[in-house]
């Protein structure tokens, strides 16, 4: 599972103004006042709180770019490990090969050169516990500022490349998919005081879009009055059950009901097509509500 293609599948059924604060936080971190204010309206105009003002706001076209895009995490093999240059004093043209699909073992007695290779390993890779490389001490002019470096072949979604490491230069792309650990990353684990300094890529959005979303509610709390009731329930009788229904609505309301109460039964509809061919005959109706009225009173004399 790729987190970014997570992250996007649920931007995705956000609204819309939901989308464009993610959006917005995705390109700059956080939200300007000039965004909040523009957000706002946007909240303001689909809860009928603006009047005469249309508000239209998209997206930023980079962050656009990226959500079309379906992020792929690359499948990463290490293949091969050779050219190592002021690593110790392992010796020149010494490599390791690695076993595609299935456990390398690398054993040989001390002071053979086992802990040079995984140095470099720790330092190339990704590891929490990364040990300073030291050049070769007994060689005739001893540099102790030499840069280490080494050559990769991987194999990364079923291709075959190769990445030079050279130390303290930038990340590598897919050298950084590989992580490493071994007895000293356990004890950093274990035995040290660790805080939690690093979250996922993608995953701090969640609390900023959270506190933006805080903001907005407190912004807007105090104009709940302001927000219109439907006029279409103003007519209802206050003691008929759809009026009571809809006054009470929550969000445990269930759907079924409410199509219960929304559609009509086998003798509302007769009922329904009578009336409408009464209004559509020539009938005047307060003519025939006269006469009901004088039968009623002529049965009642």
């Amino acid at each position: 599972m790729n987190i970014m293609n997570e992250i996007v599948r649920w931007r995705n059924n956000l609204i819309d103004w939901q989308k464009i604060t993610f959006d917005i936080l995705c390109e700059k971190g956080e939200l300007e006042d000039s965004d909040e204010e523009k957000i706002l309206d946007l909240i303001r105009d689909k809860y009928g709180l603006l009047k005469d003002k249309k508000i239209e706001i998209e997206s930023p076209e980079d962050v656009k770019e990226f959500i079309e895009q379906k992020v792929e995490e690359p499948k990463v093999i290490l293949k091969k490990m050779y050219d190592l240059k002021n690593v110790n004093a392992l010796c020149k043209g010494e490599f390791i090969d690695f076993g595609e699909e299935s456990l390398t073992v690398i054993y040989g007695k001390n002071a053979t050169g086992k802990s040079g290779y995984s140095r470099v390993l720790k330092n190339a890779c990704k590891a929490r516990d990364k040990e300073k490389i030291i050049p070769n001490i007994y060689e005739n002019v001893f540099n102790k500022d030499a840069i280490a470096e080494a050559n990769f072949d991987l194999i990364v979604n079923g291709d075959s490349t190769s990445e030079k490491w050279i130390e303290n230069e930038s990340e590598s792309k897919y050298l950084s998919k590989i992580a490493v650990f071994d007895s000293k990353c356990a004890r950093v684990f274990l035995t040290e005081k660790n805080t939690l300094e690093y979250m996922p890529y993608g995953l701090d959005l969640f609390t900023k879009f959270a506190t933006a979303i805080s903001n907005f509610k407190e912004s807007l709390g105090g104009k709940k009055e302001l927000v219109p009731f439907p006029n279409s329930f103003a007519n209802f009788n206050p003691e008929g059950l759809v009026y009571k229904f809809v006054h009470n609505i929550t969000h445990l309301t269930k759907e079924s009901k409410v199509d219960e109460l929304s559609s009509l039964s086998q003798n509302e509809c007769e009922e329904k097509i009578t009336l409408t061919q009464i209004l559509k005959s020539n009938i005047d109706p307060l003519k025939e509500a006269d006469k009901l009225v004088s039968c009623q009173v002529n049965n009642v004399g």
